[in-house]
């Protein structure tokens, strides 16, 4: 059994870990010799649910740590060319470019509202402020003596 410092230590390292946004970067390596990295949450419960799903991957040269389903895939791929299969994931490397390109527009645009209705509304505040002030200042002052009796 752990100490209860060896336990608040280990905790610790792993806030430290998880403060520090580190990317996490595990699987299996594919054919180009890159890497599947996590692209989920920081959050230990994300972590912890990724950490499940590491280990040795499906390839055609680990059929046995492949599902039925993911054999028969592999199967019919397989019997492709290689020129084909290349091809296809450059589409798919494409497409998902295109989306994140589509997505990094949306934001901008997303950001570029946000700070014209701050501006609107710092303008606004500012312009406001000294016609508020004249207000409280014209209302009467209620006498502290006063709001006690009433209690």
């Amino acid at each position: 059994m752990a100490s209860p410092r060896r336990k608040k230590l280990d905790e610790g390292v792993l806030t430290a870990v998880l403060d520090l946004g580190i990317k996490v970067r595990l699987g299996e390596l594919d054919r180009a010799g890159t890497r599947a990295g996590h692209e989920g949450g920081r959050d230990e419960a994300s972590l912890v649910e990724f950490a499940k799903t590491l280990g040795p991957g499906c390839s055609a040269s680990k059929l046995e740590n492949c599902s039925e389903e993911q054999k028969a895939e592999l199967d019919t791929l397989m019997k492709l060319p290689e020129a084909e299969l290349e091809a296809k994931l450059k589409e798919l490397k494409e497409a998902v470019a295109d989306k994140e390109k589509a997505h990094e527009k949306l934001v901008e645009g997303l950001q570029a509202s946000y700070e014209a209705s701050q501006k609107e509304l710092d303008e606004f505040k500012k312009a406001s402020s000294p016609k508020m002030k004249m207000l409280r200042a014209a209302m009467p002052v209620k006498d502290a003596s006063a709001a006690k009796d009433e209690m």
